[in-house]
């Protein structure tokens, strides 16, 4: 019975998903033309999407209290947004967009009213499906660089335009999944509870509509830049192809702000240099416009690709050491590199996870004067030997306890561990 019941649920979840996405083509259908004839169909879609929203919220949140009545809470948002906007639908303008405006504010405003409390994120989806909006926002916007060439795909300005146009949607999908440091997906696994419901909040059901709307005006604008190279931008379409990347690399702005709180200054700057080049479109041939703006993304994405601007959390080195050389000809740094978590290379010394800087730095100096005691002179024995006997012995002290399972070394016939000795 129990079974029956959960096949019960799961079928209706895929029916009501199965109408949303039947009401979301009919408001997106209508959308163009919502302040015009399709007015109410507009508004009834986009309650309908809602209502089948709401439903499906209360069908996940059953057996869960807390999120029971966080979307409870949410609920009288939900449905006033669309129901001012079907409101709209019957009055004149300026009240037309008032309503709308307003319904607007009501809508997206909805989870900062009502707060996070209660609501459930799971990182790895929340970051991927995002991740995969972008993705299918910049194949629109590359679906409509081939939608302005229509006939005049012979021309060679349309062509150029056409492969500026590429070039350009690829400079934006560097800009989001290009040089990160630390994936989104682990910083939001570092937070819980509210902190990462405003988390997703901010950083995604918020800016990253700005990263959406810079594609859409982007693509709006090389549609009509493709259509006619040879002309003037209109004011519009001009605001559009410029105005639309600025708004992405702002919106990246933002959202790695909020993200990492660290300040992408070539970002910004990319973004204030897009918006510079308004003016030309409206004087210039589209092509030089967009050959302009081509050409600022290609500045920003070699600047970063052969700079590699850490973006996001990097992990702590340890602090800058002292290298002296001990007397016996033996570098400290072979004595040191294994017991601090080496990668095997000589060279390269890490910190323990655990140990912080001064007692890593005390425990530092402390092996260098015990090195230069014992005398351990480089001859055919491994190092790693010369020091695990050394520690044996007592000459060399036994480094700070890790976190990670002690490694053993092999001295002899006897396994030797840190901070063992061999009987």
């Amino acid at each position: 019975m129990a079974d029956q019941h959960r096949d019960g649920l799961r079928r209706l979840d895929r029916v009501l998903i199965i109408l949303a996405m039947a009401a979301t083509l009919v408001a997106a259908t209508a959308l163009p033309q919502a302040f015009g004839n399709a007015a109410v169909v507009f508004g009834l879609a986009f309650g309908s999407v809602r209502v089948l929203h709401v439903g499906l919220l209360l069908l996940h949140a059953r057996g869960d209290d807390d999120l029971r009545r966080a979307v409870l809470r949410l609920v009288p948002t939900l449905l006033t947004g669309p129901a001012l906007v079907l409101m709209a639908a019957f009055v004149d303008s300026p009240y037309r967009e008032l309503l709308w405006l307003i319904g607007a504010a009501v809508d997206f405003g909805g989870p900062v009213i009502t707060g996070m409390a209660g609501w459930r994120v799971l990182p790895s989806y929340f970051v991927e499906r995002h991740g995969q909006i972008i993705i299918i926002a910049l194949g629109e916007a590359i679906v409509a660089v081939g939608a302005g060439a229509g006939d005049a795909l012979a021309r060679p300005g349309v062509l150029t335009a056409m492969v500026l146009g590429v070039l350009v949607s690829a400079a934006l999908w560097w800009a989001y999944f290009g040089n990160i440091r630390t994936g989104a997906e682990q910083l939001m696994r570092s937070v819980r509870g509210v902190q990462r419901a405003r988390l997703a909040r901010d950083s995604y059901s918020y800016l990253h509509l700005a990263l959406m709307a810079g594609i859409v005006y982007f693509a709006l604008g090389v549609h009509e830049t493709v259509a006619h190279p040879d002309q003037p931008l209109d004011l519009l379409p001009a605001v559009a192809l410029c105005g639309g990347v600025a708004l992405f690399f702002a919106g990246d702005v933002a959202y790695r702000w909020r993200d990492h709180h660290q300040l992408a200054t070539d970002r910004l700057l990319a973004a204030v240099a897009a918006l510079v080049v308004v003016p030309l479109a409206l004087a210039m041939p589209a092509l030089v416009a967009l050959a302009v703006v081509a050409a600022v993304c290609a500045v920003w994405t070699g600047w970063e690709a052969w700079y590699h601007p850490p973006i996001g959390p990097v992990q702590a080195r340890p602090p800058a050491l002292h290298r002296p050389r001990a007397t016996t000809g033996l570098p400290v740094r072979h004595a040191l590199h294994r017991s601090h978590g080496g990668t095997g290379d000589p060279g390269v010394r890490r910190a323990p996870p655990d140990v912080s800087g001064s007692r890593y730095r005390s425990f530092v100096a402390t092996w260098v004067v015990a090195v230069k005691r014992a005398g351990v002179q480089p001859g055919s024995e491994s190092i790693s030997n010369r020091r695990a006997s050394a520690m044996a012995a007592g000459q060399l002290p036994v480094p700070p306890a890790l976190s990670a399972p002690p490694r053993a070394a092999k001295v002899g016939s006897c396994p030797l561990q840190v901070g063992a000795t061999c009987r």
